[in-house]
């Protein structure tokens, strides 16, 4: 039992080390490619509450790295602006934007960006850009509240290449209605797809949590095969006057399930408390008497 717990540590660290070495790898804004990052989904006039205290946009990171947000500017064309201080998004995962902490529609936003940006109900951009002003991603709308007060707009569909530029009401037909509710009448889903299709390969598994996986498959079957196979040795009692024994039983009564061989000697009923066997069970069972 041991060596295989050697065997499956060994096994374990190796897949370990391995898998943090694939999964660290961590990109900073400053170097990504265009739409690494795309906006999927913004609300503009919420209702209930006031804007700063409902609006919100949410970003997907359509790449296998994580990508450390540091440095990202995010702007629209007129006055508003601000830069992510501290913030990292996941491979293919979603950061959500607020004006607030979010509290009012029952969300928790990765970043709050208070009153340095607004999104009006008319016409405006909300543009994601790297350090350098390089764009990452951008959209333009001309009707904040297209499908009426309270209704999020997300992005219709995500693929693999994810695009640059996109076009909300009534500039274009990039983005649909949320229909997810939320508190107070509202309708959106922050921080997950909610009706945006997504379609992005996955993340690789890593090819040591592969070869783990296998090498468990392969120790199962071969723990399986040895106990079909090889019956556990077990020590008798401590032999006494001239009883001779081998590995197998030594108590006299062997089991259905036995199938090693052992030696008895003439006097097996010098054993305290041990009864005398049946010596035609002992040669059905291949014994040797």
């Amino acid at each position: 039992m041991g060596k295989w717990n050697l065997t499956l540590c060994a096994l374990w660290l190796g897949a370990g080390a391995t898998t943090t070495t694939a999964t660290a790898a961590m990109i900073n804004v400053a170097g990504v490619a265009p739409a690494s990052l795309v906006i999927t989904e913004y609300f503009a006039n919420p209702i209930g509450i006031s804007d700063a205290a409902g609006e919100y946009f949410e970003i997907f990171n359509t790449t296998t790295d994580t990508i450390d947000l540091a440095g990202l500017i995010v702007r629209d064309d007129g006055s508003n602006a601000f830069t992510v201080e501290m913030l990292t998004v996941a491979p293919l995962s979603f950061a959500v934007f607020s004006s607030s902490d979010g509290t009012s529609l029952g969300l928790v936003p990765d970043y709050v960006y208070g009153s340095a940006m607004t999104l009006t109900n008319g016409a405006d951009e909300i543009g994601l850009y790297r350090p350098d002003d390089a764009l990452i991603n951008k959209v333009a709308y001309s009707d904040g509240d297209q499908f009426g007060a309270g209704i999020a707009h997300e992005l219709v569909g995500l693929g693999p290449t994810g695009p640059v530029l996109t076009f909300g009401p009534a500039l274009g037909s990039d983005f649909m209605a949320a229909t997810a509710t939320l508190p107070l009448g509202n309708f959106g889903s922050p921080g997950m797809p909610g009706s945006t299709v997504v379609s992005v390969p996955s993340i690789p598994v890593p090819a040591s949590v592969w070869m783990f996986g296998s090498a468990l498959s392969i120790l199962g079957w071969v723990r399986r095969r040895a106990r079909g196979t090889i019956a556990p040795r077990r020590m008798g009692p401590r032999r006494t006057g001239n009883v001779r024994y081998g590995r197998g039983r030594a108590t006299g009564e062997p089991d259905g399930n036995a199938d090693t061989k052992g030696r008895f000697g003439d006097s097996v009923a010098d054993f305290a408390g041990v009864h005398q066997p049946d010596r035609r069970h002992c040669r059905d069972r291949n014994w040797l008497i």
